[in-house]
């Protein structure tokens, strides 16, 4: 997470604490490719999205959000109707000590 700093301003100008990039390489990273045609763009920003969506769901059923993190190993893959079912996690096969019913915001 990148901490608010005083603001400072390159050679052209450019506010880095203003747009929340240190650089124009990692704006024009984020926007795309200059070439890049808007369809393109669109449809690189399609599958980032799903692919974010598809982390938050529970890797059991793939109904519901996660919402348990398994201690000690540390994994958030299930949801809390799941997590009670296993002994192990699910992912490394550790031995469960606890879960921890967690909340994104």
């Amino acid at each position: 997470m990148k901490v608010p700093g005083p603001k400072e301003e390159d050679e052209e100008g450019a506010s880095s604490q203003e747009s929340g990039y240190n650089s124009y390489s990692s704006l024009e990273e984020d926007a795309g490719s200059p070439d890049e045609d808007g369809g393109a763009r669109h449809l690189r920003l399609l599958r980032e999205n799903r692919r974010l969506l598809d982390e938050k769901l529970c890797k059991i059923c793939a109904d519901r959000e996660v919402g348990v993190v398994f201690v000690p190993c540390g994994h958030f893959a299930c949801c809390v109707v799941c997590a009670p079912s296993f002994a192990h996690c699910p992912v490394c096969r550790t031995d469960i000590q606890s879960a921890v019913r967690t909340f994104l915001s």
